[in-house]
C-alpha cells in the first residue's frame, strides 16, 4: 500500500516526495497521517480523480475549524510581541530623524524604499506609512541640500526633483479668459469700423457667450501637460518662464526621488 502526494507542505518545508512506504508512514503520528490523508483526498478531488466521500467531509471541516482557532491564537500571541518591538523601532527612527547626520543616509534610503514598495494590510497602516515616508523624505532632502544634487547608496540613488501640481482654481475665469476671449476679440474686430476690438464689446461678448454655454456639461479640471506646455520649458532650477493661465493654480515643490538599486 502506498500514499501519493504532490508537493505536500510539511512542517519543515515543501516536500517533493510522491510516495510513502509502509515503514515511513508508520513513523508519522496519527495527526500527521490524518493531515496527509486529507491532503491526498483534496488533491485527488481537485484533479477529478475521486469524489470526496461523505464521512470524511465533516472530519476535514472539523480539522479546518480547529486549526483556524490555533492560527488566530498564534497571530494574537505574536502580535503582542511584535507591538513592543515596533514601538521601540518607531522611537529609534524618530531619534535618528531628529539627530542623525549624513552617516544615516543609506539607512533612511533603505527605509524609504521599503516603505514605498511594501504593501500595507490596512488603511490605518497605509496612513502611518505615508506619514513616516513624508518625514523620511524631508530628512533626505535636508541632507541633499547640504551635500549635493544626488547620492548613490546600496539601497538606491536619491536625487532632487520637483513635483508640479496644476488645478483649476476658478473655472469660470479659466473658461472666459482662455477659451472665450479670443473668439470675443475676433467678433469685436469684425464689427469695429477701425478693425480694432473695443474692450467693452469684448467683455460684453464674453458674457453673452458664457451665459449661453452649458458649463454644467464640462468637468472643472484642466489638463496638466497642456498647462505646463503653455508655461514653457523648465530652466535648470526647475522654474518655468511663463505664468499659469488665468484661473489656474500652479504649485511646484522641491522633493526627492529614489531610484531603487538593482
Amino acid at each position: 500500500m502506498s500514499f501519493l502526494y504532490d508537493h505536500l507542505v510539511l512542517g519543515d518545508g515543501v516536500s517533493d516526495r510522491t510516495e510513502y512506504t509502509k515503514e515511513e508512514w508508520a513513523k508519522l503520528n496519527p495527526n500527521e497521517q490524518d493531515d496527509r490523508r486529507f491532503y491526498d483526498v483534496c488533491r485527488a478531488t481537485q484533479k477529478g480523480e475521486i469524489e470526496m466521500s461523505d464521512p470524511i467531509v465533516p472530519t476535514i471541516i472539523q480539522k479546518y475549524l480547529a486549526d483556524r482557532e490555533v492560527i488566530k491564537e498564534m497571530k494574537k500571541h505574536h502580535a503582542e510581541e511584535l507591538r513592543t518591538i515596533e514601538e521601540f523601532q518607531a522611537k529609534r527612527e524618530a531619534a535618528l530623524l531628529e539627530r542623525a547626520g549624513i552617516e544615516a543616509f543609506e539607512f533612511f534610503t533603505d527605509l524609504f524604499v521599503n516603505g514605498r514598495d511594501g504593501k500595507a494590510a490596512t488603511e490605518k497602516a497605509k496612513e502611518s506609512i505615508a506619514m513616516n515616508q513624508t518625514k523620511i523624505e524631508s530628512w533626505l532632502l535636508k541632507m541633499l541640500n547640504s551635500v549635493g544634487e544626488g547620492i548613490k547608496t546600496s539601497a538606491g540613488t536619491v536625487y532632487k526633483t520637483r513635483k508640479e501640481s496644476v488645478t483649476c482654481q476658478d473655472f469660470e475665469m479659466f473658461v472666459d479668459q482662455n477659451m472665450l476671449k479670443d473668439a470675443a476679440v475676433k467678433i469685436a474686430e469684425r464689427i469695429s469700423d477701425t478693425g480694432v476690438a473695443n474692450e467693452e464689446h469684448v467683455a460684453e461678448f464674453i458674457q453673452i457667450i458664457h451665459n449661453n454655454m452649458h458649463l454644467e456639461l464640462l468637468t472643472k479640471a484642466v489638463r496638466k501637460e497642456a498647462i505646463l506646455e503653455l508655461m514653457g520649458e523648465p530652466a535648470k532650477d526647475g522654474s518655468r518662464p511663463n505664468t499659469p493661465p488665468a484661473g489656474v493654480n500652479y504649485v511646484a515643490i522641491q522633493c526627492v526621488g529614489v531610484r531603487k538599486a538593482k
